[in-house]
């Protein structure tokens, strides 16, 4: 348990630090852009948001996201402005597929509709 913890904590300051904390306009702006951190932080801030707002949204994520979400963020932690571009292009596109076909379903499902 005591291991668990200092996990938690460890991952939440890495965040913190490489998104939070870097200086690198392009790192934070490619953190946010990344379509699977999008997906995360979508959900932990419902379940903040459950919650009553107490703590921060970090506070609601497993173990297995904050591993994503730290990951993602050392990715990024020297990002370009190429990679900001990039990451922010992708989940644009995923967004608007989303909304186009409906959650759950592929885009090759929806033409195939039409087809």
């Amino acid at each position: 348990m005591i291991l668990y913890k200092d996990e938690r904590r460890r991952l939440i300051e890495e965040i913190e630090r490489w998104v939070e904390g870097n200086p690198n306009p392009y790192a934070k702006a490619a953190f946010y852009g990344d379509k699977e951190v999008f997906k995360i932080l979508n959900e932990l801030y419902k379940r903040w948001e459950e919650a009553g707002c107490k703590g921060t949204p970090l506070d609601y994520a497993t173990i297995e996201e904050l591993r994503v979400l730290a990951m993602k963020a050392q990715q990024y932690r020297n990002a370009s402005v190429t990679d900001m571009l990039s990451a922010a292009y992708d989940n644009t596109e995923y967004i608007l597929l989303e909304e186009a076909v409906g959650k759950g379903r592929g885009f090759k499902e929806n033409n195939s509709d039409k087809a």
